[in-house]
């Protein structure tokens, strides 16, 4: 289970770059599956590490079009 919040001012949180927080991503897995839990945030990272992903994600409309972006975007 996975869900994606966006900031359009950001959110202070003492982030290492001192920048405000402008996305948060929050997901649970089950309490027995640590490599699951490592490979799901590897595979975050990696995503939101693309610049086109994130910009596309700051100027996204809807939760639709949110969603489409990180449908069409992640490895099939």
């Amino acid at each position: 289970m996975a869900s994606f919040g966006r900031s359009s001012q950001g959110i202070e949180f003492y982030a290492l770059d001192n920048a405000p927080v402008k996305f948060v991503v929050l997901f649970v897995v089950p309490k027995n599956q640590f490599q699951t839990h490592l490979r799901t945030l590897a595979s975050i990272a990696k995503f939101l590490n693309d610049r086109s992903v994130r910009e596309t994600l700051a100027t996204a409309q809807s939760a639709d079009e949110i969603l489409a972006i990180f449908r069409d975007r992640s490895p099939k």
